[in-house]
Formats: structure tokens, sequence, C-alpha cells
């Protein structure tokens, strides 16, 4: 089955609470789907954080619920401002107050070939 790779930065949020988001959203996502890899990576090798940055390796069809997943993390959180950037081989896009309403078109902007 054919992988699709990006990677996740919540690049409004201060380091520390951009770690803490981090870590549930990772694990959120590995309990979306069977078959997705999520690693945290740091984007600055200096400091003594896990890393704030998602690398995420997952199927096709695991995307959507992943992504549905990300979206309601947000929704149940409407105090936390972030847009959430998503990076993958084709180029960058980001949304802000993402929702579950969102997740089709996310799934297909990371399915872009």
């Amino acid at each position: 089955m054919e992988q699709t790779e990006f990677k996740l930065r919540l690049p409004d949020l201060e380091l520390a609470e951009a770690n803490v988001v981090a870590s549930a959203l990772k694990e959120i996502m590995e309990e979306a789907a069977d078959d997705v890899s999520v690693v945290r990576q740091k984007d600055d090798p200096r400091t003594m954080d896990m890393g704030a940055t998602l690398a995420i390796i997952l199927s096709a069809p695991a995307i959507i619920e992943v992504v549905k997943g990300i979206a309601a993390y947000f929704l149940a959180r409407p105090d936390l401002k972030s847009s959430v950037e998503f990076e993958t081989e084709h180029g960058r896009f980001s949304f802000r107050n993402i929702s579950p309403g969102d997740a089709r078109e996310i799934a297909e902007m990371l399915l872009k070939k």
C-alpha cells in the first residue's frame, strides 16, 4: 500500500505549549489508525525539548481518520489559537481554526502528487 509522508508544525505556539500539543496529537494519530508512524522532531537541536514537529508516515486510507482526530483535538480546545502547518514534498499549507469540516480538504491536499 502506498505511503504518504508529511510534517505537522504548530508555528503560533510557544515551544513549551507546542511540545504539549505535539505529544497529545502524536497519541491521537497513533490511536486513529494502525498503520501510522509518528516521530517527534526538533526544529532546533540546541533546545532541550522533545521536539514539537511531528513527522508522519501513513497509508492513504488512514489519512482521513488521522486528520479528523487532529481537527477534533482543536475543536475541543477553542482557547488554543494556533494555525496547523502541514508540509509535504510538494509544499506547505496551513489551516487556522481547524475543524472536522476541514478534514476532507486537508486529506486531499496531503494526497496531491
